[in-house]
């Protein structure tokens, strides 16, 4: 790929992209025909304008234009998870290595909060009757499937342990075999479903999000309040004021399929998944405490 305006912070991500395009174009080499591969490889490489596209895709039949399209779509994909995973490794070395707190973070509104000479009492009373909802909703025609999705956080995790410091050959080579397993599987799933989601369908989906995410994130973000705001009023007490709503399920918005029953089974499916997460919690607090 054509390396443009690379800083030397940058170095990471870069040896991630190459890591991925070895990888990628290993996997395309053994999967497409010959006339779509050199199709994706000047598209890859070379400047290609508006005026020659066309002419380049002419000389493919359809399942090769299939092809090509599939392989820009998985480079893009992969390459953005790539980003994103600097994204995080760049913050973390700001965070690190500044003393200075970081616009628009929790930090900072603390530190407004103790700067603005804030009453307590008011603030108090003002988180008293404060409410946050991140409230989930469906829209079927944009839903991942969960089988993509799980690939891609795959992914994701693989770049992080290859970036890890101190690894020998060998852990590389692993690693760098899980991430062809996984890529190539990636390549050979379906990107789109088959069938016509059900209400029920979205219920899962949504659901899956809460022990990926909310049920560890939140718990998180409590406690930093908590000691930020301690720190300021060691008296103050924070209030239930974060929660996670859904539509899914139980939206009248005209969907004909939406009845009392989708909205039972979103509260039980909603049940379960809590008190599974429990019992994983119970059963690893079992496990440190033992007798």
């Amino acid at each position: 790929m054509r390396e443009i305006g690379y800083k030397e912070k940058d170095a990471p991500l870069l040896q991630d992209v190459k890591l991925l395009e070895q990888v990628l174009l290993e996997i395309m080499g053994s999967k497409m025909s010959q006339q779509s591969l050199a199709a994706f490889n000047l598209l890859l490489y070379e400047e290609i304008d508006k005026k020659t596209l066309p002419d380049l895709l002419a000389a493919l039949n359809l399942a090769e234009i299939g092809e090509v399209i599939r392989a820009c779509s998985l480079f893009a994909q992969v390459l953005n998870i790539a980003e994103d995973l600097h994204h995080e490794r760049r913050r973390r070395i700001y965070e690190s290595e500044n003393d200075s707190i970081l616009r628009g973070s929790l930090e900072d509104i603390l530190d407004k909060i103790k700067s603005g000479s804030v009453d307590a009492g008011l603030l108090q009373e003002t988180l008293n009757h404060s409410h946050i909802s991140a409230v989930l909703t469906a829209h079927p025609t944009e839903v991942q499937r969960q089988t993509i999705l799980s690939l891609l956080r795959k992914i994701f995790h693989l770049l992080q342990a290859y970036n890890l410091p101190n690894l020998n050959l060998e852990d590389k080579s692993s690693i760098e075999e899980a991430l062809t397993v996984t890529l190539l599987t990636l390549w050979q799933s379906d990107e789109t479903r088959h069938f016509k989601l059900t209400v029920h369908d979205e219920i899962d989906n949504g659901i899956a999000y809460f022990p990926l995410s909310f049920f560890e994130a939140l718990p998180k973000l409590y406690r930093k309040l908590s000691r930020g705001l301690k720190g300021l009023f060691p008296q103050m007490v924070l209030p239930n004021i974060i929660t996670i709503g859904s539509w899914i399920g139980g939206d009248r918005d005209g969907n004909p399929y939406v009845q009392a029953d989708t909205m039972q089974t979103a509260f039980e499916r909603q049940a379960q998944v809590v008190f599974h997460y429990y019992r994983k919690q119970l059963k690893s607090l079992d496990e440190e405490l033992s007798l």
